[in-house]
């Protein structure tokens, strides 16, 4: 099958080609001549010579080079398929990279296979692919990403973000192997220089650049600017998520942490982010407390404080719900609030911080007390009486309760949304998780009052 299509698209590339691009015609008739001596029978058999065959690819990388739709086409569906069945001669990988580079300019169709090729083409070739290869692959993306065409920058941020994950990936498989003093580089920690091997110099590169860009600082090794801030974020999240071992037992990556990401997180919550933007901050920062707090103990300490004072003195509902629906989650862990008693609380001239948390739930109870029903004209949270039996559940608890001076004023005529109940406070979607919203959505005060309670 492999060589069949191979041979069908070479005779279109001579055919199209003979008027135009005498180097690219004989290129491919070479290259088709070689096909027709292939003795292999099955496809294992036939990948394996074509990669020894160190020319047959180079129709396919001139074809890119010359910006022609029709060639390019031809060209990356003939890679893909090589790619696919690892048929690629590994001394060619350079070039046929730089070819695919200069074959993002062609049509939607070749882009989308371009996107398609790259996670395998990491994955047939991971001990090759790396250093300069894989900044090339990652930028491949990058240049992508920026397309104005709906799918082809949502399909290239998908790819991207498999990328990176897949870089990590290589570390965790270069970590089971012993070292034999195979280091290539070194990066800073806390403690000085560490020595890394390949996949380890890569992901610290990777990272530390993708940590930089989002902050709209240059790259040091990515050969690409501008990305999108909320995407930058969504990059850093993904790895943290799914390689959080690496962050404790690689000191470089703790160092980046500790150096860069948090002092970013914490600088741009206090100042003014739009909610999208925001969304991405606090997620971040909840996952750093939940997963990574070993590696972040005094700058962890200083993240929940900087929560605290949002809750306390932001008047954005929006921004105090977010905090709210972290401290939510960190109160909702068992183990995870032992672990930060035992850091700051219980350690002498440590923060008390969740004797400060838990005082600012209390200044919160008692701010604005008729939004929660309990003024002196509140109402219980009651919605319309004559809607159904179930919307008196809140009321009939309030009564059965017997907390005097709660329930006053006149529950008949029409009801009001005031008071916290799950009924109007709770939200089916937390705002943590609105990832596709790029507006605050509107919210009730008794909603971000609710999480205290729930």
């Amino acid at each position: 099958m492999t060589t069949q299509l191979l041979a069908n698209e070479l005779t279109n590339l001579i055919q199209e080609s003979k008027r135009k691009h005498n180097d690219l015609r004989q290129a491919a008739e070479k290259s088709l001549e070689e096909l027709k001596h292939i003795r292999g029978g099955n496809e294992a058999q036939v990948a394996a010579e074509l990669s020894q065959k160190v020319n047959f690819v180079n129709p396919f990388v001139i074809a890119c080079g010359t910006k022609n739709v029709k060639f390019t086409s031809i060209a990356i569906v003939c890679l893909l398929r090589l790619i696919v069945v690892s048929a690629l001669p590994r001394s060619k990988l350079n070039s046929i990279l730089e070819a695919l580079r200069e074959a993002t300019s062609a049509g939607v169709d070749a882009q989308l296979k371009i996107l398609q090729a790259l996670p395998t083409l990491l994955q047939n070739y991971s001990t090759d692919i790396k250093g300069d290869l894989l900044i090339t692959a990652l930028n491949i993306c990058f240049i992508l990403q920026t397309s104005k065409n709906g799918i082809i920058n949502n399909t290239s941020a998908a790819t991207l973000q498999q990328l990176v994950v897949s870089v990590f990936d290589k570390v965790v498989t270069e970590d089971k192997s012993p070292s034999d003093g195979d280091y290539i580089g070194d990066a800073p920690t806390q403690d000085g220089a560490v020595n890394l091997r390949a996949a380890a110099l890569d992901a610290y590169h990777v990272f530390k650049d993708i940590c930089l860009m989002t902050e709209n600082q240059r790259p040091e090794y990515l050969r690409f600017s501008g990305l999108p801030q909320t995407f930058g974020l969504e990059l850093i999240e993904s790895v943290l998520t799914s390689h959080a071992t690496i962050f404790s037992s690689h000191p470089e990556q703790a160092h980046i942490l500790r150096t860069q990401v948090m002092p970013f997180i914490t600088k741009s919550l206090t100042g003014k982010q739009n909610f999208a933007t925001s969304v991405r901050l606090v997620r971040i920062l909840y996952t750093l407390l939940r997963r990574h707090l070993g590696v972040l103990s005094s700058e962890g300490g200083d993240a929940l404080e900087i929560l605290t004072q949002i809750l306390d003195q932001d008047s954005t509902v929006w921004k105090r719900a977010l905090c709210m629906e972290v401290f939510r989650g960190v109160f909702a862990e068992p183990t995870l609030l032992r672990r930060i008693f035992v850091l700051y609380d219980a350690k002498e001239g440590e923060k008390d911080v969740l004797k400060s948390i838990t005082a600012s739930f209390v200044r919160i109870s008692t701010e604005k007390p008729q939004v929660i029903g309990l003024g002196h004209q509140s109402t219980i949270p009651v919605a319309n009486p004559y809607s159904s039996m179930g919307a008196s559940t809140d009321q009939a608890m309030l009564e059965a309760s017997g907390v005097t001076g709660i329930i006053s004023g006149s529950v008949g005529g029409e009801g009001h949304n005031v008071g916290i109940s799950s009924q109007w406070s709770m939200v089916r979607v937390p705002y943590i998780d609105q990832l596709d919203k790029t507006e605050a959505p509107h919210i009730p005060e008794s909603r971000w009052k609710w999480y205290r309670n729930a």
